[in-house]
């Protein structure tokens, strides 16, 4: 095999990561980038894309620094800006899916498609004796998706690939045969203040989940192991039990413990608490390089790798390419789907009484019926469940559309929000929409026809504004907490998050722009 060299970057919360990337030998050019301390903010959890003119500057001595020649680039992203979501659809042809998909993916996600880029892929499996297929949905807002790329372009670097971090971790594990293929197993990265877990059968992350320690965590490197690992398996434990609700079938085998360097005693007590082999796993083994003390440089090298191995599935998201999925091509007619439905529903019961019409007086029943199957042929079953299959799906859909109320608590929302603001905060949109998610018998841990649960979402975007660039932002928290605090927003919505926050320049005054997000 040619040793073809690409240069991955990972977008980190701190860091830029890169590496001349090579799946035949282990990277040569390994360095990182910081971004400058005022340039580059956390708000709780949430990091500011430096908004910093040199940012571009920077990049473009580092890489010339470091004497790297290609001028094209692979980028992979946190997951803090990826929209991952898995749903179940009925089995069907492969030019047929994308319709479906971009029908279904609309009741699970709060952003108009045309907002987002995004791919997916279709899983088959059977499910009482019915071929379905289980859809495994990437996405990322357009708008955050140009930030990064106009950066890189700015340091003229071109971005051939994007794709999440996560598949960038399975792409490197599997380069170096630690997922096996043929069991599902979970990825249990430990970072400083910020642990994820992925779950993957077959190659392909089927659940993905980050969560933040507690700010009396920080400074980990002082916490006795087996306090840590408390702390790992309460996490461990809330995450495979989001993954069973949603997959019943599959169970977790085998967990790659993922750290830095060297995670001591705690791959073993890890074992011994949750009952699942663990096995523990470091950047520095992986990359070869023992100087090499964050988890971010693997992303920027399975990223690096991107099409120079045999990946099970890859989400490359840059929008100036076609999206596309394995398993077929996709139909570019959203709702051909249901077309076909309704006319095979019309149509076919015309077509039977029009057979049983012409024999009715000549035939007995039987010789009738005897007719009719000789003229289906091998149609005479097979034809007829996709049709009924099609049937309950699009009636299911009819049934939702039903339920959905005609009236709302809006005017309440519009009537406090103004209230909240502090004096130099001031909102451009203020968003209010109902999601319709199926509810789950608890039992069966099955979703029940036709039964929905109405949930709110709210996005509230503005501006803030005061002399002190620092204090701006501590403007939009006051708002964020005087929405916490609203009795009359408490009872629609018990998550408000700070979604992002972004030094801007409008006309001559530095300003702050932000999106907060509520949900039920």
């Amino acid at each position: 095999m040619e040793d073809k060299k690409t240069l991955g970057i990972y977008w980190g919360k701190d860091f830029l990561y890169f590496i001349e990337a090579s799946p035949v030998t282990s990277p040569k050019k390994i360095f990182c980038l910081p971004f400058q301390e005022e340039k580059s903010q956390s708000f709780d959890g949430i990091t500011l894309i430096p908004a910093d003119p040199q940012l571009p500057f920077l990049i473009q001595d580092s890489v010339r620094k470091h004497k790297i020649t290609s001028s094209v680039v692979n980028l992979s992203l946190p997951t803090k800006d990826i929209i991952f979501r898995s749903f179940v659809i009925p089995w069907m042809q492969p030019n047929e899916i994308k319709g479906v998909v971009d029908f279904e993916a609309s009741k699970y996600i709060p952003f108009p498609l045309e907002e987002l880029s995004y791919t997916f892929h279709p899983l088959t499996f059977t499910e009482d004796n019915a071929k379905k297929m289980r859809i495994i949905f990437v996405a990322i807002k357009k708008d955050t998706l140009e930030n990064y790329s106009n950066i890189l372009s700015h340091a003229n670097l071109s971005v051939d690939v994007i794709e999440p971090s996560f598949l960038s971790l399975i792409r490197v594990l599997s380069l170096k045969n630690n997922i096996p293929l043929d069991q599902t197993t979970a990825i249990v990265e430990k970072g400083e203040n910020i642990g994820k877990i992925i779950i993957v059968d077959q190659g392909v992350p089927q659940f993905v989940r980050e969560f933040q320690f507690s700010i009396a965590q920080t400074g980990m490197k002082g916490i006795d192991p087996k306090v840590m690992a408390t702390r790992l398996v309460n996490e461990i434990r809330i995450s495979f039990d989001y993954f069973s609700r949603q997959e019943a079938v599959l169970k977790v085998k085998k967990i790659f413990f993922l750290t830095a360097t060297d995670s001591g005693p705690l791959p073993k007590i890890l074992e011994e608490d949750l009952g699942i082999s663990t096995v523990g796993v470091n950047c520095q083994t992986i990359l070869g390089n023992n100087s090499v003390d964050q988890i971010g440089y693997l992303s920027a090298y399975g990223v690096g790798v991107f099409g120079s191995t045999n990946s099970a599935v890859n989400f490359d998201l840059a929008m100036d390419k076609p999206q596309s999925f394995s398993g077929g091509g996709a139909s570019s007619q959203g709702f051909k789907y249901k077309i076909e439905a309704i006319m095979a529903a019309v149509l076919l019961p015309l077509i039977l009484g029009a057979f049983i019409f012409s024999f009715n007086t000549l035939r007995s029943p039987k010789d009738q019926l005897n007719d009719l199957r000789q003229k289906l042929g091998t149609f005479q079953t097979a034809e007829t469940e996709k049709i009924k299959e099609k049937t309950v799906s699009l009636m299911t859909k009819f049934d939702n559309f039903k339920k959905v109320p005609l009236k709302s608590n809006v005017t309440l929302l519009l009537k406090t929000t103004p209230a909240l603001l502090p004096e130099g905060v001031w909102l451009k949109s203020l968003d209010i929409n109902y999601l319709y998610i199926p509810t789950k018998d608890a039992t069966k841990q099955s979703t029940t026809p036709g039964s929905t649960e109405p949930r709110a979402n709210i996005e509230l975007n503005g501006y803030s504004y005061i002399e002190n660039t620092k204090g701006q932002v501590l403007l939009v928290n006051r708002f964020r907490s005087n929405l916490k605090q609203s009795q009359d927003f408490a009872q629609f919505f018990t998550d408000i998050d700070l979604e992002t926050v972004r030094i801007e320049k409008v006309d001559q005054y530095t300003v702050t722009s932000f999106r907060i997000r509520g949900q039920q």
